[in-house]
């Protein structure tokens, strides 16, 4: 795809490679479960939907994802967890199955993330918030692996256990 093509929409699904850094503004419907990786940093600013499952690896520079994830049709999992290189941003999430986020660049999170199918959402990175962030794994658990950071609101709602194995703020929970 040339430079200043004008996507209306990207259907795909399997692994896409980016050989760079790449941005998309078009929105994304996942035909089958889809594996993105790349060379460099990626910025998605368009939704990505489809009751199917999304993972990021092997990306080596920071990426952000602005649109909302299974904001019109629920995935059914994602698994974020780039190779190496700088933060990874999120908004708004939504699956019937697991979230998790593995990154050790450090994870930005706004919005909500919300899991109903009660696998859990599990952050395995420091987290910095960036927006008043919501958490709701339904009976599953939440699990904040590291630190914790930031001056906005983190609410967790939903029936099952939440878990900070690290620093919430400056100080460390006891």
């Amino acid at each position: 795809i040339g430079s200043g093509a004008n996507l209306q929409r990207i259907y795909t699904r399997g692994t896409n490679s980016f050989l760079a850094s790449s941005t998309t503004a078009a929105p994304i419907s996942l035909t089958g479960d889809a594996t993105f990786t790349s060379t460099g940093a990626l910025t998605f600013n368009g939704t990505i939907d489809g009751a199917q499952s999304l993972t990021l690896s092997g990306a080596t520079g920071g990426s952000s994802f602005n649109g909302a994830i299974g904001g019109a049709t629920a995935l059914t999992s994602v698994n974020f967890a780039p190779a190496s290189g700088g933060v990874i941003s999120f908004g708004n999430v939504t699956t019937t199955g697991a979230q998790t986020y593995t990154h050790s660049g450090g994870i930005r999170t706004s919005g909500a993330y919300t899991s109903s199918g009660g696998s859990g959402i599990a952050f395995s990175a420091p987290v910095t918030l960036i927006g008043d962030t919501t958490v709701n794994a339904g009976a599953g658990a939440a699990t904040f692996a590291g630190l914790v950071t930031g001056n906005f609101s983190l609410t967790r709602t939903g029936a099952g256990t939440t878990t900070f194995n690290g620093a919430v703020g400056s100080s460390a929970l006891t």
